[in-house]
């Protein structure tokens, strides 16, 4: 299957967004899917990839003649943003030009003569179980979908779209649904930081799972990044083998000593903000881990905040916290 993959980098005023927009897209046979993310190494971009073919699959068995187009916006300031489109008509009249925050236009295969399906979605995570029954009513649906675009915020009432999505964990799933969940999907570039342990990325049903030497590690709903200790001796860096997945953008697990798994979800007292990330030290006198949250932006990295963590008390809440006034 040919696939055509675009990437462009727009590099933004530090003094003005203080953020990278970064945007990939991937055309399959009946699928163009467009990516946008806040940061290259957002794991959403490579969650969004590593489905692509597994949802041009799904369209070529229940329509194989028909089209679509996805537009997925990461959330990635968590500013709660929950807004789906769905239409059915010409992709350059619908969706060219649509980005944020620059208009630009772009012509790739099909998307720039054909028609179908056009779903825009704006939230924190990329999810195939809602996107697969969001093109499977659009399909079903589409008559009625072109004579009246559909727009879902939140949980707004009385709305076809809210009824959708309510019903998309609720519902019967058609067998080509189950049959699509069901699959194990490889992570498309697992991050460094994993690889040089050995351990790899899978996704199912819309579950992340940490395997290694074919042993389950770990499996969590969502993903926000990865971070490992960090040692520096004569201006070199070495990693150890204790590693904090964070799910969240203030929670995390912990992989120690032989990668055995701190089952319980360990909450920071602060949130790392999308122009902001965490550094973690080790503290030999405390015998606990320092994470503290850092701005992306100036050199120094000064800190914001941080608090302390040990695999006996979890993180300490209520330990030595500095808030930047």
């Amino acid at each position: 299957m040919k696939i055509k993959v675009l990437s462009f980098l727009l590099l933004i005023s530090s003094q003005i967004f203080a953020h990278e927009d970064y945007y990939e897209a991937v055309e399959l046979s009946n699928l163009h899917l467009k990516i946008m993310v806040g940061y290259k190494s957002s794991p959403q971009l490579q969650i969004a990839k590593s489905y692509a073919s597994v949802i041009n699959d799904f369209v070529c068995e229940l329509a194989p003649t028909e089209k679509v187009f996805i537009q997925f916006n990461e959330d990635y300031c968590f500013s709660g943003n929950n807004i789906t489109y769905l239409a059915y008509g010409k992709f350059k009249d619908k969706l060219i030009p649509k980005g944020f925050p620059f208009s630009y236009k772009y012509n790739l295969g099909f998307i720039d003569s054909t028609e179908g399906v056009n779903i825009i979605i704006e939230q924190k995570d990329f999810k195939i179980k809602p996107l697969l029954l969001l093109i499977e009513f659009a399909l079903k649906n589409k008559n009625s979908l072109i004579q009246k675009e559909r727009i879902y915020r939140g949980k707004e009432s009385n709305s076809d779209m809210n009824w959708i999505t309510d019903s998309l964990y609720n519902g019967n799933l058609s067998q080509i649904n189950k049959k699509i969940l069901n699959r194990r999907i490889q992570y498309v570039q697992t991050p460094e930081i994993l690889k040089n342990k050995n351990i790899e990325l899978y996704l199912q049903n819309d579950s992340i799972f940490f395997i290694r030497e074919n042993k389950k590690l770990l499996s969590i709903a969502t993903f926000h990044m990865i971070r490992t200790e960090e040692i520096k001796n004569n201006n070199l860096l070495f990693n150890t083998n204790s590693i904090f997945v964070f799910d969240t953008n203030h929670s995390f697990y912990y992989l120690g000593t032989n990668f055995k798994l701190n089952n319980k979800q360990c909450d920071l007292s602060f949130k790392i903000g999308c122009i902001e990330d965490i550094s973690i030290d080790y503290q030999q006198e405390a015998a606990s881990y320092k994470l503290t949250k850092i701005d992306r932006i100036f050199a120094d990295h000064k800190p914001l905040a941080w608090n302390f963590f040990s695999e006996k008390d979890g993180v300490t809440l209520n330990g030595e916290m500095y808030m930047e006034k």
